[in-house]
């Protein structure tokens, strides 16, 4: 496939899977597509810049200041991006957090009791960490404000201009064998007061992706879903230390010959895709939809 032109956007691309994206990308297509990188880290951003430059000098890195969990800044850059680019090709929806307090290491001993468990704690991580959400300017939950609901704000202010350009677009979202069917809620779809808002907010993600297709493919823009499996980023090293994860490396290793899931490094990981499917999608778009509604009226109050 011709990938000359391309422009390409990236939310979250200062480290892990995002940067190991942008990385994958400029090696791969050299100065023959755009990449936006879209970080609440400048400085951080600039340092990405200058790793990609130094793959190829004329590389066409472009940086904008983006806070997902911020309506305020998920609508400005989507009106610079507007500005700035006639049509984006891709739109890579990676940022994301996970706010962890503490390792529940007695968890972690019981998992050792059947391979079944051993095996799912490893894949999932369910109910390693104990999370502790907090709520954004917005009013809203922060969790579910940075790996969901401000990208989904961004495709929405994006819509019309996507579909006006007579290029494809693909919308990518970063969910996680994290993602945990069993704590979202449609009526509590922010996860509020819970003990799993990461789960849920990528299992919300999951979801939302089938009723973005259903909406979205006749005007020609398609959105996936791409599941990284267990790779050693900044979220994961917030749940262990470094040196905790390399004492695990020879299990993991192991482990790996028979758990597909368990890819290590980001750039295994950033290659993965899982389809998904679900009657309940529509359902949370329609809620989301009505959430920028008000989120909207609050910021013109």
């Amino acid at each position: 496939m011709n990938h000359e032109g391309d422009i390409v956007l990236i939310t979250g691309a200062t480290a892990g899977i995002g940067q190991e994206l942008a990385r994958q990308l400029v090696s791969e297509f050299q100065d023959r597509i755009t990449i936006c990188l879209a970080c609440r880290n400048i400085k951080k951003a600039n340092a990405t810049k200058e790793m990609l430059m130094s793959l190829c000098s004329t590389a066409k890195v472009d940086i904008l200041t983006l806070v997902t969990s911020d309506a305020k800044s998920v609508i400005a850059v989507a009106e610079e991006i507007k500005r700035r680019y006639s049509y984006l090709n891709h739109l890579f929806l990676n940022a994301g957090i996970m706010p962890i307090t503490q390792f529940d290491w007695s968890h972690f001993v019981s998992g050792f009791r059947s391979f079944s468990s051993f095996i799912n704690m490893f894949t999932t991580g369910e109910g390693l960490i104990i999370q502790n959400d907090s709520v954004t300017n917005d009013g809203l939950q922060s969790v579910f404000a940075t790996n969901l609901f401000g990208h989904y704000l961004l495709i929405s202010e994006l819509e019309d201009y996507l579909a006006a350009s007579n290029k494809m677009t693909h919308i990518v979202w970063t969910s996680s064998s994290a993602a945990n069917r069993a704590s979202f809620s449609l009526d509590n779809m922010q996860h509020v007061n819970g003990k799993d808002p990461y789960g849920s907010s990528k299992h919300a993600i999951d979801l939302l992706n089938v009723s973005l297709n259903e909406k979205l493919n006749s005007k020609g823009i398609y959105s996936h879903v791409t599941c990284p499996g267990l790779v050693m980023t900044n979220l994961t090293y917030g749940i262990m230390s470094p040196n905790s994860w390399y004492l695990l490396y020879p299990i993991i290793a192991l482990l790996r010959m028979c758990v597909s899931n368990l890819n290590i490094t980001a750039a295994n990981g950033c290659t993965a895709l899982l389809p998904v499917e679900s009657t309940a999608s529509n359902n949370l778009r329609e809620k989301l939809d009505q959430l920028i509604k008000e989120v909207k009226s609050k910021l013109r109050e």
